[in-house]
């Protein structure tokens, strides 16, 4: 069965329809069934990380939603920070703003599914970090929700880091998104 079920998943990951992509997607947490363990790490991991930088969004967020149905239904924990952390590390300084903005729409799914250490260590200080002084408005605004969504789970160094960084953003950022948005995490997370 493999051998007829992974060259047709193959050649639907390349389809010109998002749609086909977006199905072929929903279709892989039940692979781990009917394929061996090699068979998926050799095939179908690439695939996950090659939709993760898909031109269209919904594949992008569809991909993630997959990988965390996989942690739970048939993978755990280390398979998730270990297949993420490479994805991850090529998105946060693509020079696309599409990919780069997908960053801190990974972190605001993935965030409540990966150990502290690794949302710390790799999520804020090696990927979302840097995407706070982003050329791109739209990414710093993006920065300041997704923190006010970790903030709860950061260590107090990278809480001093992040404040440090949002009450830049309120105060000297010239698009008026960011502000507000920077102004209103200082606020959600002032509980924290």
């Amino acid at each position: 069965m493999e051998r007829l079920i992974v060259p047709e998943i193959v050649k639907l990951s390349k389809d010109a329809t998002w749609r086909v992509r977006l199905a072929t997607i929903q279709f892989c947490p039940l692979l781990p069934k009917f394929i061996s363990a090699g068979a998926f790490t050799e095939h179908i991991e690439p695939l996950l990380k090659q939709w993760m930088e898909d031109t269209v969004h919904s594949v992008r967020v569809e991909a993630v939603s997959c990988i965390i149905i996989l942690k739970k239904q048939s993978f755990n924990l280390n398979w998730l920070e270990n297949l993420v952390d490479s994805k991850l590390d090529e998105l946060h300084q693509h020079a696309k703003f599409g990919q780069r903005i997908h960053t801190l729409f990974a972190i605001n799914l993935l965030h409540s599914e990966v150990s502290d250490s690794f949302l710390n260590e790799k999520m804020y200080k090696k990927y979302m970090k840097k995407l706070s002084e982003d050329p791109v408005p739209n990414i710093r605004f993006n920065y300041a929700k997704t923190t006010a969504l970790i903030y709860h789970k950061l260590t107090n160094s990278n809480k001093m880091g992040c404040a440090e960084a949002l009450r830049k953003l309120s105060e000297n950022d010239p698009d008026v998104d960011v502000k507000f948005y920077a102004q209103k995490a200082i606020r959600d997370t002032a509980a924290h």
